[in-house]
């Protein structure tokens, strides 16, 4: 069956969610995104406030249950992104002397790996272990998985966050009652969705410039060579503009967003426009100013990584609500000399709903495909029915402390059914079966048609002739039925009979006495 995979990524301005059906060939089809602002519960990626997180968590779950395509299935967990801040790398080189020569398996590579997480940072929490490189003996390689060696080196990337994000996260999750089926690392999720193994391996830089934090990932030869986040992205822009211009954010970020260049060899093309009274090379020299600030942090971490530009030919790899500002791609290619192209994702992944933009959401469907990569079959829909559960009496299950018949689906009705351990002495007992067996409504029409006899017109034809004294027949059987009654009292349509019988029988005798 098609497995169902729901992903919540929390920002610094939004949170998004969609939910993705994996098909048994493999493929992944999104059919739910939705987005809903963030504003002053999360601060650069890190959730602060936890109760506002949490409803705003629980609004994004409703949004999408009630999708055509999800509905009338409920949300019963999601895979988790994390990031933030405080989220970087920590390289690590560990070594493992085998003595003899021995093959070199996938658990000993696996042991390396878990004695690099020992080695890491005692007061960051590790998130995961990237493998870099690995050396059998003085020869180093990218898989030594099947050489045989006396000893085997390994180059890690630990990457690591304060440990209050993650445990804020899993606290707002609680509130709004979803549970974490599973915490993926967004960069890392993102260069599996939208790098190719090409980009991998000639070396390139994954950008990801968000409202408060702007995450470098630079790759090499397939592995992670260095991550960090710096704190800073595209909200800067937009506080400079509604400061300097005397606008509110919303307005601030609206102009940024569609009048605004970050290229300064775009706006020189332009002619200068007056928009709200507000000149256009105005707002372009915060936009730019800022831009380049934004840019030149980006560029800065080839230094720490201790890696240059040239050995990065793949280039520029971009995400995030920034990366749609105009000109941006243009700054960042005119200040590193290297090819950008924007992120979209690759493989087997398509849309059913036409309107969503996929470059804009790459952020939470990588949550969906690393899951869905990682082989975790945890179904995060359930059609919320209630579960039977067998108890030792054949035929019958249990649901709710009550006992149903097996043959009979259980519903759950106004009226209370009290099982047969809690009837009181003044209630008749009955057996076990009938105890819980729902009584039926009909029986109560039934009941009610044998006590209220009415009886029916053709008790009233009268024989062939009109004289109620010839017609004894007649009066035996209304004397038979009334004994048979036990000389009940007429009913109304009875004594109606007998009273218009009368009337009858008296204007007949005063027509023969007339004549």
């Amino acid at each position: 069956m098609p497995l169902h995979i729901v992903a919540f990524e929390i920002g610094s301005s939004h949170i998004r969610g969609a939910v993705g059906i994996v098909e048994e060939s493999g493929n992944i089809n999104i059919v739910a995104v939705e987005e809903a602002p963030l504003v002053g519960c999360v601060r650069y990626g890190c959730v602060l406030n936890v109760e506002e997180t949490g409803n705003r968590i629980l609004e994004m779950k409703r949004k999408l249950e009630n999708h055509a395509t999800v509905s009338p299935l409920k949300i019963a967990g999601a895979f988790v992104s994390l990031g933030g801040r405080s989220l970087s790398s920590y390289p690590v080189e560990t070594s493992r002397v085998l003595g003899e020569e021995t093959e070199i398996t996938r658990e000993i590579v696996k042991s390396l790996m878990e004695q690099a997480k020992a080695c890491g940072i005692t007061e960051k929490e590790i998130l995961s272990v990237a493998p870099g490189a690995f050396c059998v003996d003085g020869r180093w390689q990218r898989n030594p998985v099947g050489m045989f060696g006396t000893e085997l080196k390994g180059r890690f990337s630990l990457v690591v966050a304060n440990k209050d994000s993650k445990k804020n996260i899993k606290r707002a999750f609680d509130r709004a009652g979803l549970k974490i089926m599973g915490n993926v690392v967004r960069p890392l999720a993102q260069a599996d969705t939208v790098l190719t193994t090409d980009e991998r391996s000639l070396g390139c830089v994954l950008v990801d410039f968000g409202a408060e934090t702007t995450t470098v990932s630079i790759y090499k030869d397939r592995s992670l060579r260095y991550l960090v986040t710096i704190p800073i992205g595209g909200r800067a822009i937009t506080r400079d503009l509604a400061t300097a211009l005397s606008l509110t954010e919303d307005r601030a970020e609206e102009i940024k967003l569609f009048q605004g260049t970050a290229f300064a060899g775009e706006s020189d093309n332009q002619a200068p426009r007056s928009l709200d009274g507000l000149d256009t090379t105005t707002i372009n020299n915060y936009v730019q100013a800022r831009a380049s600030e934004i840019v030149a942090n980006v560029i800065q971490q080839f230094n720490y990584a201790r890696i240059r530009p040239e050995d990065l030919p793949a280039g520029f790899i971009i995400t995030g609500g920034t990366s749609m500002l105009r000109g941006i791609k243009e700054l960042l290619h005119r200040d590193s000399g290297m090819k950008v192209r924007d992120a979209a994702p690759a493989g087997l992944v398509r849309f059913s709903d036409p309107s969503i933009f996929a470059g804009q959401m790459v952020d939470v469907i990588s949550v969906i495909t690393t899951a869905q990569r990682m082989g975790n079959s945890a179904e995060c829909l359930t059609d919320n029915k209630p579960q039977l559960q067998p108890l030792s009496q054949p035929g019958y299950y249990q649901q709710g402390g009550m006992q149903q018949p097996a043959s009979q689906p259980y519903r759950q009705d106004a009226e209370q059914i009290q099982p047969q351990s809690q009837t009181t002495q003044s209630q008749p007992q009955h057996t076990q079966q009938s105890a819980y067996r729902r009584p039926d409504p009909r029986a109560n029409m039934r009941d009610e048609a044998d006590q209220v006899r009415v009886p029916s017109w053709n008790q009233f034809n009268r024989a062939e002739t009109d004289d109620p004294d010839e017609d004894e027949s007649y009066e035996e059987s209304y004397d038979d039925r009334r004994s048979r009654r036990g000389n009940k009292k007429p009913n109304f349509l009875t004594s109606l009979k007998d009273k218009l019988v009368n009337i009858i029988s008296e204007s007949e005798d005063d027509d023969e006495q007339e004549n």
